[in-house]
């Protein structure tokens, strides 16, 4: 996991193992800020985990801890310990949602990248509207 702290800008050759996208590249990348989530974060996993499933694509999900003082970071290990594709950043403090977006980009190595938001809020069909993307 990469902890970004302030005055600092996270950048392609910054991120440790992080690489510009190659032919083994996922064909997406969802990236979601997150503050404060925990109840939500399991659910939106469980959706965004079968919204994916429907693409028949590969993909990485990205979640970037903006800093949170609730279980958000526990919750976000215990997936990425679960679910290969996903990579958590965490942000030493809460810089907010653009810098986090920011680093979300800036770690991307998805061919088509997706911003989403934490709170449930996104519509998780990502399925319709990507499927007709030529990755």
């Amino acid at each position: 996991m990469l902890k970004v702290d302030e005055g600092q800008t996270l950048t392609k050759s910054f991120a440790a193992g992080v690489s510009l996208p190659s032919a083994d590249a996922p064909d997406i990348s969802v990236f979601l800020p997150v503050l404060n989530e925990e109840p939500n974060l399991r659910p939106l996993h469980e959706k965004l985990d079968r919204a994916l499933a429907q693409l028949g694509r590969t993909a990485e999900i990205i979640y970037v801890d903006d800093g949170s003082t609730d279980g958000s970071l526990s919750v976000l290990r215990e997936l990425a310990a679960k679910d290969g594709r996903v990579r958590v950043i965490a942000l030493r403090r809460n810089y907010g949602q653009t810098p986090a977006m920011a680093a979300g980009i800036d770690a991307a190595r998805g061919k088509v990248l997706i911003p989403m938001d934490a709170d449930l809020q996104n519509d998780l069909q990502v399925g319709e509207r990507t499927g007709r993307i030529n990755c």
